[in-house]
């Protein structure tokens, strides 16, 4: 929310053309950092947090605790490994196509335009050259002062 004082401050003729460099030198270009990636080996062992694998690597152990006391063979505890290490490759998988749709998405975000409020005009703008003291829309006919984010 952009505190009223904020808005109270902006020009309604919005930066003038001498100001956007100034503004551009102080504040910088407004844009989004990325988050930093996780490797995907990070990302493959986070998906043995999920209760049930850990469950299932518990019976992984128990199975195998068993078959030995017993003298049985191991192939429930094979079966129950498998079945773990499927589980969370596809789950791994799932997470990273998302991930990667999400990034797509972002990238097409980037590319939205913005209307801004610059010589008492309303040029069209980028999100990445939309600079801090100038106006935008947010919704079709209220026009806001922009702050830190697009």
């Amino acid at each position: 929310m952009i505190p009223l004082p904020d808005l109270l401050q902006c020009s309604p003729t919005g930066l003038t053309r001498e100001e956007v460099p100034r503004s551009r030198a102080r504040d910088g270009e407004n844009l989004l950092t990325p988050p930093r990636r996780i490797s995907l080996w990070r990302q493959y062992l986070a998906q043995f947090a999920d209760p049930i694998i850990r469950i299932l690597l518990v019976a992984v152990v128990l199975s195998a605790i068993v078959a030995f006391i017993e003298g049985h063979s191991l192939v429930d505890t094979v079966g129950i490994t498998l079945a773990v290490i499927l589980a969370t490759t596809i789950a791994f998988l799932t997470e990273y196509k998302s991930n990667r749709e999400f990034d797509a998405l972002n990238e097409l975000r980037e590319d939205a335009g913005i209307k801004v409020i610059r010589d008492a005009s309303r040029p069209g703008s980028g999100c990445g050259i939309s600079l801090s003291g100038i106006m935008f829309s947010l919704r079709l006919g209220t026009w806001f002062q922009q702050t830190d984010t697009c």
